[in-house]
């Protein structure tokens, strides 16, 4: 039966382009915008052409400029695809090799002895991830050197040995950033755009500076008090490097990624190296179920932005969403969007108030986690939900979605299972189960 399912869908990949329902994903984002539970961009490619496109809510709050589809917003995360294809490039031409150790390049990392290009690419190089530092909030707005960057990873304690396993280090890819630097006697914005922006037309992507309003980029915004309100600080640009530091479109990145696969950018077996995954993980590229079927693509979160791609390699798909709204889920935005495109089954969702006491106390009570040292309790307070850690300051908690809040200062989310009495806390990419205590 999945067989005759996905042998459908390969035969109307192309039928897609024609024969989606395009009003519905309409209604769909119109729905999203005049809620306040979302602002951004879309796009949908078939074959590398682009088939539907869509910009909604706010670039500019203050100056009331809406989004459109030339807008650009930061991509986060989705750039390390970009530095490890421009790494991989290095590897076809015979400049380095995935079994390189990074001593050959950057001893006075620990274990550098050990770990390979591979690891960095693929997460499991065990280095320190330099977004852990608590003093973070005292440096990432600000210029950095690359002394200053190599120093402060190489001050971190590895989490793992090199292999070992893999987890998310934002370090590796500035490490891989510093290399192709040094490989091409150029900064890393001159070899993103040599490689992979002019071939590619990708009239929207650049690398780095700040974020320039009046040239139609989004500034990032959270929406509370029934206000849209702006984040600031932003990030340096030259901190995070490749492994979040570029500025695009959804068109561009959707681009990227139909072309990253077409064969334009790598080898097919190159590519192949790319999608091998462990524990999800590729190289510079994540590997993801949708629906039973195997996509690709990237995700990203920086300064209020997200950022999402998904390809569909068998049906030739790119759908891509980038986004300034903080609270937005974009994940679950995107598997509405998608199962809509694709014809499945999707009801457009109902929104209303959930605000108050008397919806908010159903989440009320200690909770506990044998993952998390201390229990949190969750209260309401002054018309305010908030959450306490045992022998910590309350934190206010903000409604993003049912069941669904966020403590915005501390960068923390809360999910509840009201039947099952249970809290999910996220963490960036950490997350801890509660169960409450009765």
């Amino acid at each position: 039966m999945f067989r005759i399912f996905l042998c459908g869908l390969l035969i109307a990949g192309t039928a897609l382009a024609q024969s989606f329902d395009r009003a519905k994903l309409d209604q769909y984002f119109q729905l999203l915008e005049a809620n306040n539970k979302g602002m951004g961009q879309v796009s949908f490619m078939v074959s590398g052409q682009e088939v539907y496109q869509n910009a909604f809510g706010f670039a500019n709050v203050q100056t009331n400029q809406k989004a459109n589809t030339q807008t650009k917003y930061r991509i986060g995360s989705i750039s390390k695809s970009f530095t490890a294809t421009l790494i991989m490039q290095l590897v076809e031409a015979g400049k380095l090799s995935l079994e390189d150790p990074l001593a050959k390049y950057f001893p006075e990392i620990p274990n550098a002895g050990e770990i390979r290009i591979k690891d960095l690419l693929q997460h499991s190089s065990g280095i320190y991830n330099i977004t852990d530092d608590p003093e973070l909030r005292t440096w990432i707005y600000s210029a950095q050197s690359r002394e200053q960057m190599i120093n402060r990873i190489a001050a971190g304690t590895p989490q793992f040995d090199a292999g070992a396993q893999v987890s998310y280090s934002n370090s590796n890819y500035i490490l891989l950033s510093f290399i192709l630097e040094d490989a091409y006697g150029m900064n890393y914005g001159a070899v993103l755009e040599k490689q992979i922006i002019i071939p590619l037309g990708l009239t929207e992507t650049r690398f780095g500076g700040s974020i320039q309003a009046d040239n139609n980029e989004a500034l990032p915004y959270y929406y509370e008090d029934e206000a849209w309100q702006q984040i600031s600080p932003h990030t340096h640009l030259n901190a995070p490097m490749g492994a979040g530091g570029i500025v695009s479109t959804a068109k561009d990145v959707s681009r990227f990624y139909a072309q990253l696969f077409s064969g334009a950018l790598v080898s097919e077996n190159t590519l192949k190296m790319m999608i091998q995954t462990r524990e999800d993980v590729g190289l510079g590229i994540m590997g993801f179920p949708f629906e039973g079927i195997q996509t690709y693509g990237h995700s990203g979160s920086i300064d209020g932005f997200q950022s999402l791609v998904a390809h569909f390699p068998d049906q030739k798909i790119t759908i891509s969403a980038v986004s300034n709204y903080m609270y937005t889920n974009l994940t679950q935005v995107m598997i509405g969007a998608a199962k809509i495109f694709f014809g499945m089954e999707y009801e457009l969702p109902e929104f209303e108030s959930k605000r108050g006491s008397e919806t908010s106390q159903l989440y009320a009570g200690a909770y506990s986690s044998s993952d998390f040292p201390l229990p949190i309790t969750i209260f309401w307070e002054a018309d305010q939900l908030k959450a306490q850690a045992e022998g910590r300051t309350p934190i206010a908690l903000v409604l993003i979605d049912e069941h669904h809040y966020l403590a915005k200062d501390a960068g923390l989310e809360f999910m509840f299972n009201v039947e099952n009495k249970t809290m999910l806390l996220k963490e960036g990419r950490r997350e801890f189960r509660f169960n409450l205590n009765e």
